[in-house]
C-alpha cells in the first residue's frame, strides 16, 4: 500500500503521452465586423492534443440543455478552452473544436485549472 508521500499519476502527463492524446483544432473567435452581405467571424485555428472521450450522463448534468444533447463529447487539454461569456470584464464566443472532422461547440467547462489542465464539454454542431 502506497504511503502519504507516494507519487501519484499526474493527469497532466497523459495529456503529453502520444498513446493518449489526439490531433484537435481550437477555433476561436476574435471578434468580427460587418462586411458586404453580413457579420464576417474573424477566427484563429491553435493545434492543440488532448485526450477526447465521451461525455457521460452526469457529465451532462453540467449542461442546461443535458436532457437533449446528443453527441457531446469530453475534451482534456493543456490549452485554456472557452465557452460563451459574456460579462463586464470578460466577453466572447465559445470556443469550437475540430475533432475527426467534427465540430463541437464547448458547452460547459469544468473547473480543473489549478491542476494544470482544462477539462470541457463539447456539444457536436449539427450540419459541420
Amino acid at each position: 500500500m502506497p504511503g502519504p508521500n507516494h507519487d501519484l499519476l499526474s493527469v497532466t502527463e497523459l495529456l503529453s503521452d502520444p498513446d493518449f492524446v489526439q490531433s484537435l483544432v481550437i477555433i476561436r473567435s476574435s471578434g468580427g465586423s460587418f462586411q458586404a452581405g453580413g457579420w464576417v467571424d474573424k477566427t484563429s485555428n491553435i493545434d492543440a492534443l488532448g485526450v477526447v472521450v465521451v461525455a457521460t450522463s452526469q457529465d451532462l448534468r453540467f449542461l442546461p440543455e443535458g436532457d437533449r444533447v446528443s453527441g457531446a463529447m469530453k475534451f482534456y487539454c493543456r490549452e485554456t478552452l472557452f465557452e460563451t461569456r459574456n460579462t463586464k470584464s470578460k466577453q466572447g464566443l465559445s470556443d469550437i473544436l475540430l475533432w475527426r472532422g467534427s465540430h463541437y461547440k464547448i458547452s460547459k467547462i469544468l473547473p480543473y485549472f489549478d491542476y494544470g489542465f482544462c477539462a470541457a464539454i463539447g456539444v457536436r454542431m449539427e450540419g459541420e
